[in-house]
């Protein structure tokens, strides 16, 4: 499929980095630094930005991205990847399991409440877990727009995808659902679960190409 490229490296990286600020964002070592970015990113609220923040929550919801997933796998699917159809099913449903697991035991500590400008939209099976980390909406998004810019590699794409994860990104800090580092370890977390699919054993798996 055009655009794919080996993502071994990516997923090793993020990966380990993953690894590393869920250590350090456990033993609350980061508290300090989010507590500063969350002041900052609440500095000048806005009815406006508070509705901004509302649209990207519903785009980063379990259900709109589970759709679209399913859509995107259904085109790679009919396009005859059937490997990558399979893969990206697979690296959706583990980085959800690992997100889960993770704000299950991983004991950082909530945002305040004084902190939340507005709730998210309640998905229709709502979980409720202790800890924030990471952030189930930066997870998927991160996933999305990145699978799409290795199945469409246009520098168009590439910009509007890049815009919209950091606007994504930013509005869950703002809105305070979200510290910073949850934002950041979830952009990891699909980075790695969509390198996978792209790339780790899979040269190997399908073999060479003429």
């Amino acid at each position: 499929m055009e655009g794919r490229a080996d993502t071994n490296g990516i997923f090793w990286a993020s990966g380990a980095a993953f690894v590393l600020l869920s250590g350090a964002a456990g033993a609350r070592w980061l508290l300090g630094l989010d507590l500063l970015v969350l002041r900052a990113a609440q500095a000048r609220p806005a009815a406006c930005l508070d509705g901004i923040g509302a649209l990207f929550s519903f785009f980063g919801s379990i259900e709109f991205t589970a759709g679209l997933l399913g859509l995107l796998v259904l085109w790679v699917f009919v396009r005859g990847d059937r490997r990558l159809a399979a893969r990206l099913v697979v690296a959706f449903a583990a980085v959800a399991l690992v997100e889960a697991l993770m704000k299950l035991y991983l004991p950082v500590p909530p945002i305040p409440e004084d902190a939340v400008r507005i709730r998210d939209f309640g998905p229709l099976v709502d979980a409720v877990y202790p800890h924030p980390y990471p952030s189930g909406h930066a997870i998927r998004t991160t996933f999305l727009l990145i699978a799409l810019f290795l199945l469409w590699p246009d520098r168009f794409v590439w910009t509007m995808g890049a815009v919209l994860l950091v606007l994504k990104a930013a509005s869950r800090v703002y809105l305070g659902v979200h510290w910073a580092s949850d934002v950041a370890g979830g952009v990891l977390l699909g980075l790695a679960g969509l390198a996978w699919a792209f790339g780790v054993g899979r040269q190997k798996a399908e073999g060479p190409r003429d």
